[in-house]
């Protein structure tokens, strides 16, 4: 209601004044986190013209860009804000994302490497940074690692409000684990075939978490002694030991190459 508010107010305003520069900046923005991203980008095409000499401002249209998958036109506009403001970190940032949704991998990184030089403590570059250097994957213990930055972003996560100890790597014979999907669904299924490897390493019982949307599939697998859970009753007395996916992952201590590439999903009987 209150962002509703704010955006009802910024529409007003822009009736008022139709060219003030921070109004239009404000209802993009609110454009954009309604993912009314065409409308956005009108807004956006209009400040660059007010404010054609603002690097900030190029780097805006480009993310906007980049929010549509216009791939082309957001590399144009990124080149014009680096160009006008080469000590701007956040350029490099956006430069570096362009690279990776484009499959340049490698180039993303070194975009990367040079917004650090320029502001090493930026958290979303560090999360990206980290999601770079795993797909890269030639050292998947390092990029995990790195990855561990994420928790600085994510504020919670309800198993953790069982209060079970987090699994740092220690023996696990004959404990019941309790592993869980984090962030989005395609997170959540592609970790859940680690769930197998837990039970391999020595635990008696792997409960896997999953949205709710993928427990039908997790309980279709029938993997030995995997029993799938949703977040909602969890109990801490039915476990022992805790650990969000990716870090469970970065414990296991895996290289790309000893990861099993072959399919590990059956579909659920239709």
């Amino acid at each position: 209601l209150c962002c509703r508010s704010a955006f009802l107010a910024t529409t007003i305003r822009i009736r008022e004044r139709p060219d003030d520069v921070n109004v239009l900046a404000m209802l993009r923005h609110a454009l954009e986190a309604q993912r009314k991203y065409h409308a956005a980008l009108v807004l956006a095409k209009k400040v660059v013209r007010l404010l054609p000499n603002d690097g900030v401002q190029w780097d805006r249209l480009a993310a906007t860009y980049l929010c549509l998958d216009r791939f082309d036109e957001a590399k144009v506009a990124i080149e014009r804000s680096l160009e006008l403001s080469p000590d701007n970190p956040v350029h490099w940032h956006q430069a570096g994302l362009l690279a990776y949704r484009t499959g340049k991998i490698a180039e993303s990184l070194r975009m990367y490497e040079e917004a650090a030089k320029l502001n090493p403590y930026g958290l979303n570059l560090r999360l990206d940074r980290a999601h770079t250097a795993m797909a890269i994957g030639n050292d998947l213990s390092s990029a995990l690692e790195e990855y561990e930055v994420r928790w600085d972003i994510i504020y919670h996560l309800s198993p953790w409000d069982l209060r079970l100890p987090e699994w740092k790597g220690e023996p696990i014979d004959g404990k019941r684990f309790l592993l869980h999907s984090e962030q989005g669904h395609g997170d959540a299924l592609m970790t859940a075939r680690f769930a197998r490897d837990l039970i391999a390493f020595g635990a008696a019982e792997v409960g896997l978490v999953v949205p709710d949307e993928s427990v039908r599939l997790i309980e279709a697998q029938e993997w030995p002694r995997v029993r799938a859970l949703r977040f909602e009753g969890l109990s801490a007395d039915d476990w022992d030991v805790q650990s969000p996916a990716f870090s469970a992952l970065k414990h296991l201590g895996y290289r790309v190459d000893e990861i099993d590439p072959s399919p590990y999903f059956v579909a659920p009987p239709v």
